[in-house]
């Protein structure tokens, strides 16, 4: 699959998995934001890592693990938005994106080290 299409493809998961996430699933984890930061789909787009921040709650593995065991429900969903866009519904993993928590961290840390000075 070239580029552009896999790209286009990464795109639309990232934008209607937000939305389902949004409107299926807000309730589930009371107070959490829960962000798609970056949809990846494999070369033969049978596969796709889902990688989420979430901002608010305590425990993040705990909603991966929600959104992992409910991985069908959420691809049937999936399947009724796209169908008519791609030829196959990807299977979804869900991760935890940390990457914007070490930043928030890196930042506090300069922060810190800069009052010093």
């Amino acid at each position: 699959m070239n580029e552009r299409r896999t790209h286009q493809i990464n795109k639309l998961l990232h934008t209607e998995l937000s939305g389902i996430l949004q409107r299926n699933f807000y309730g589930e984890f009371k107070g959490a934001l829960i962000s798609i930061t970056e949809a990846s789909i494999s070369p033969d787009m049978s596969y796709a890592k889902i990688y989420i921040s979430i901002f608010n709650f305590d425990k993040p593995n705990e909603v991966v693990d929600y959104l992992n065991s409910h991985q069908k429900n959420i691809r049937g969903i999936l399947g009724n938005k796209i169908s008519k866009q791609v030829r196959k519904i990807p299977e979804l993993t869900f991760f935890v994106d940390d990457s914007v928590e070490k930043i928030f961290k890196l930042d506090q840390h300069f922060k810190d080290n800069r009052k010093e000075d």
